[in-house]
């Protein structure tokens, strides 16, 4: 999954690959989510590399002064009924003040890599983040069980008039 660090149109966030520098910083975003998860172990996986290519995707967001503001997650795979897609299980929002914009500006980001790589779509996992966040991707897609919105990459033609 290539993705270029500059902002999305409209957002203040620039969407890119977890670089070597701010991998400290974010895992001051996961820290609080999980229990288990030490800074070693957060090196250790984030410079974890799959060779057949089912490694986690690890992109942040960054406001206009460096700081990462969201992490996001994903790898593809095959789901059951709709084919390949990406699948965003890591979806993390640290900006008291846009919120909804950090979460939004990731998600278009792995949206754009699933149509780039000729995927179904995105499935995000928003059982774990605040409810504006969740309530703004339910909008944008479909319910798939268990705390899931799909989000299609290629949204369908409008019916004929």
């Amino acid at each position: 999954m290539r993705t270029r660090s500059r902002a999305a149109p409209g957002t203040p966030y620039a969407v890119g690959p977890l670089d070597a520098q701010a991998v400290e910083r974010a895992f001051a975003l996961v820290r609080p989510a999980t229990t288990h998860l030490d800074l070693e172990r957060w090196r250790a996986f984030c410079a974890r590399r799959d060779p057949a290519g089912r490694d986690m995707r690890l992109l942040c967001a960054r406001d206009e002064s460096r700081t990462v503001r969201g992490l996001s997650g994903a790898r593809a795979l095959v789901h059951r009924r709709r084919g390949p897609i990406l699948s965003c299980s890591l979806l993390v929002v640290a900006s008291p003040l846009d919120p909804t914009g950090v979460a939004e500006a990731l998600v278009n980001a792995l949206l754009a890599a699933a149509r780039r790589q000729a995927h179904a779509g995105l499935l995000v996992t928003t059982r774990l983040v605040e409810p504006a966040v969740a309530g703004a991707i339910a909008s944008r897609g479909e319910a798939d069980g268990d705390g899931a919105v799909f989000l299609a990459a290629h949204p369908p033609d409008p019916p004929p008039r």
